[in-house]
């Protein structure tokens, strides 16, 4: 209902009442998660934490981060596209909707999102560990492409114009 209702840091039960009385809202495939993460967004972690594994593996097998080739590109792009990427999905659709207070369009957009990314770190991992410049440029392409995905779901929660705040009071 674009109404300020509190400043400052709520208490848990104001935060729980703001969440019960807060209207339901669905435009588009947009709506406002809950306190939680949506289920998107938990798959993000899970995939993060998976690929800072592998990541970490490769840099212990390939010799360290100056280890020769074909394992230090597979372990940092497991550790940035993988680890960093999905992280910041995760967070990124859970946390700038409520600072903006707009909706992040979800569905099938966020799952395609995740899709590609990971379809493109398998891509990069095997071209580089086979030397086959062609499959890891593909998997580049297809990481663009989910991280394209996610910065087209991410401009309208930037976008959003602020509700008014002059009807809100206050207190010191």
């Amino acid at each position: 209902d674009d109404a300020l209702r509190h400043v400052g840091v709520p208490t848990l039960a104001q935060a729980l009442e703001f969440v019960a009385t807060a209207p339901d809202r669905t435009a588009a495939g947009a709506s406002y998660v809950g306190i939680t993460l949506g289920v998107t967004g938990r798959w993000a972690i899970a995939a993060a934490v998976c690929y800072l594994v592998l990541a970490g593996a490769g840099l212990v097998f390939g010799g360290g981060i100056a280890g020769e080739a074909p394992w230090r590109p597979v372990a940092v792009h497991l550790f940035g596209l993988g680890f960093i990427g999905f992280s910041v999905f995760a967070f990124g659709e859970h946390m700038l909707p409520r600072f903006v207070g707009a909706p992040i369009r979800g569905g099938w957009l966020a799952w395609s999102q995740q899709g590609l990314v990971h379809a493109g770190i398998a891509l990069l991992a095997v071209g580089f560990a086979l030397g086959v410049t062609s499959l890891a440029l593909l998997g580049g392409l297809f990481g663009w492409g989910g991280l394209v995905v996610f910065a087209s779901r991410l401009l309208p929660v930037l976008a959003h114009a602020p509700a008014a705040l002059e009807h809100v009071h206050v207190v010191p």
